[in-house]
C-alpha cells in the first residue's frame, strides 16, 4: 500500500505596505525643509497661506504675539521667502527687530536654534541680516539646556559657527587642516549630508575658490586639493555643487588664459579635470562655460591629440618601413607648429580599425572622431583636422596631400565631431587651391599657405 503524503499549504505573504508616494513626499519636505532656490518648494500654497497670515497679521498693530504657535515656528522658513514678487520679511527692518525682540523675550532658544538650522539652507536671504540675527540668537542657544541647544553651542565653542563670520571660518578651518578629510571636517561642524548641496555649502565653496584663485596667481598650488576634495565626490565620481561649475572651472582655469601653469599644476588640473568633467570639445558638462575658458584645456588637449597622432604614425611606420622616413617628416613639420603654440585646435578621425582598438596609444579617455564610411580609403586608414590662424586643415595618415582651408570658408570640416565622411575630408573639390603633395620641398609650400595672411595660390 502507498504511503500518503500531504501537500504543503503556502500562504501567500500580504501586500507589502507601500506608502502613498504624495505621503512620502510630505514627509521628506517636513524633515529636510528644503527652501532651497534649486528645489520645487514643498507645501508651496500652504506656505503662501502662512505668510499672507503672518502679513495681515503684523498690518494690524505691528506685532506678532498674536500669531499661532504653528505659524510663528514657521517664520524662520517663511522669512527667507518672496511669493508672487512680494519682498521678503526677512529684509523688512521693522519686522526683523519685532519677530528677533519677541524671540528674546520669550527666552525661545528652540526657536533661535531654528533659525539657524534654516539659516543655513537660505544663507543668500540671510547674509544681509547675519550681525542682527546672531545678536539675538547665540546668546539664547549658548544658554539653553535644551540637548539639541548645547550641542550647537559645543559647535560655537570650537568652530565659531554662530557668527557673522561663519562662512569664512568654516573655509579657513578646512584650508588650514589639508590633512583631514573635508567630509570629516563639514560633518564635525554640522554642515554635512544635504546642507552640502545647500546655500551654506555654495557659500564655503566660493571662499575656498577665492583662497585658490590667490595661491594660483602665485602658482602656488597648496589650496588645489582641498578644492578638489570640496567639490567632488570620490565615492560617486561625480562633482558637488553641480550648479556652480562653471564658477570652479573659471576659478581654476582663469589664470592660464594666456599662459599655461607650472608643470605640477597642469598636471594635478588636467587629472581632475579628465575624471570629473572630460573633453570640453566633445563632453555637455562644459556647456555653460564661458569660451575663453575651454580654450585653457581644448589648448592642452591639442598636445595630447597631436601626440595620439604621432603615435598613431609611429604604428603605421612601424608596420610598414617604406613609410618610416616619409612620417618623421611630417611629424617633426607639425611638432614645430605644436612646439610655437600655434595650433589652436586638433581632433583624430580613427578608421573603424583603429576606433575600437587603439588603446596602443596610451592618450587615456581621450575622444576621436569615426569615419563614417571605407568609400576611397581603408578601414586603416586616419586623418587629423587641425586650426592654424583660422584656417582648416587635414592630415593623413596613409596616403594623400595636405588639404588646407582658407578661414571663414564653409566647405571646411567641423572640429569635434562624431562621425565623418571621407569624401568631406579628402575631396579635391573643397580645397581647390589649398593642397599640397608631400614631394620635394613641401613644407616651405605648406607654411607659405598658413602663415601668410594672403589668398591661396595655386602650386
Amino acid at each position: 500500500m502507498m504511503a500518503k503524503f500531504s501537500v504543503p499549504k503556502f500562504k501567500l505573504s500580504p501586500k507589502p505596505n507601500i506608502p502613498d508616494i504624495e505621503q512620502f513626499k510630505k514627509f521628506v519636505a517636513k524633515k529636510i525643509g528644503d527652501t532651497s532656490r534649486r528645489a520645487q518648494l514643498p507645501y508651496q500654497d500652504l506656505y503662501r497661506q502662512y505668510y499672507d497670515q503672518i502679513i495681515a497679521e503684523w498690518n494690524k498693530g505691528k506685532s506678532l504675539t498674536t500669531l499661532p504657535p504653528k505659524i510663528f515656528n514657521k517664520i524662520p522658513v517663511i522669512a527667507a521667502l518672496s511669493f508672487d514678487g512680494k519682498p521678503k520679511l526677512i529684509d523688512a527692518d521693522k519686522f526683523r527687530q519685532a519677530w528677533l525682540a519677541l524671540v528674546d523675550e520669550r527666552k525661545d532658544s528652540r526657536h533661535a536654534r531654528k533659525i539657524y538650522r534654516v539659516l543655513l539652507r537660505n544663507y543668500h536671504s540671510y547674509r544681509p541680516h547675519l550681525d542682527h540675527i546672531f545678536a539675538c540668537t547665540r546668546p539664547l542657544i549658548r544658554n539653553s539646556s535644551l540637548p539639541l541647544c548645547k550641542k550647537l553651542a559645543a559647535l560655537d565653542s570650537r568652530y565659531e559657527v554662530l557668527n557673522p563670520l561663519l562662512v569664512k571660518n568654516i573655509a579657513a578651518y578646512i584650508s588650514q587642516h589639508p590633512n583631514r578629510s573635508v567630509d570629516d571636517t563639514l560633518l564635525d561642524m554640522g554642515v554635512a549630508g544635504s546642507l552640502r548641496e545647500a546655500d551654506i555649502g555654495a557659500a564655503v565653496g566660493t571662499e575656498i575658490l577665492k583662497q585658490n584663485d590667490i595661491c594660483l596667481r602665485r602658482n602656488d598650488d597648496s589650496m588645489l586639493a582641498i578644492t578638489f576634495a570640496y567639490f567632488s565626490d570620490d565615492k560617486e565620481d561625480s562633482l558637488r555643487l553641480e550648479y556652480m561649475r562653471s564658477d570652479l572651472l573659471t576659478s581654476l582655469l582663469e589664470n592660464y588664459v594666456d599662459q599655461d601653469p607650472p608643470a605640477k599644476i597642469k598636471q594635478a588640473l588636467e587629472a581632475f579635470i579628465d575624471r570629473y568633467l572630460g573633453d570640453p570639445r566633445a563632453n555637455p558638462k562644459w556647456h555653460g562655460v564661458e569660451e575663453r575658458i575651454k580654450q585653457v584645456v581644448s589648448r592642452w588637449k591639442v598636445a595630447v591629440t597631436l601626440r595620439a597622432f604621432f603615435a598613431l604614425l609611429d604604428h603605421v611606420a612601424s608596420q610598414d618601413s617604406t613609410h618610416a622616413r616619409h612620417w618623421q617628416a611630417r611629424k617633426k613639420f607639425w611638432q614645430g607648429y605644436l612646439d610655437r603654440k600655434k595650433i589652436t585646435g586638433a581632433w583624430v578621425v580613427l578608421g573603424r580599425q583603429y576606433f575600437y582598438n587603439h588603446e596602443f596609444l596610451n592618450v587615456g579617455d581621450l575622444k576621436f572622431g569615426e569615419f563614417s564610411s571605407t568609400k576611397g580609403i581603408q578601414s586603416s586608414h586616419c586623418a587629423i583636422i587641425m586650426q592654424i590662424k583660422g584656417r582648416t586643415l587635414t592630415e593623413w595618415s596613409h596616403v594623400g596631400g595636405l588639404r588646407i582651408w582658407e578661414k571663414d570658408d564653409e566647405r571646411a570640416p567641423q572640429l569635434y565631431r562624431d562621425t565623418y565622411h571621407p569624401d568631406a575630408l579628402k575631396n579635391k573639390r573643397s580645397y581647390e587651391e589649398g593642397y599640397v603633395r608631400h614631394l620635394g620641398n613641401w613644407q616651405e609650400k605648406a607654411r607659405a599657405l598658413l602663415e601668410e595672411d594672403t589668398e591661396f595660390r595655386r602650386w
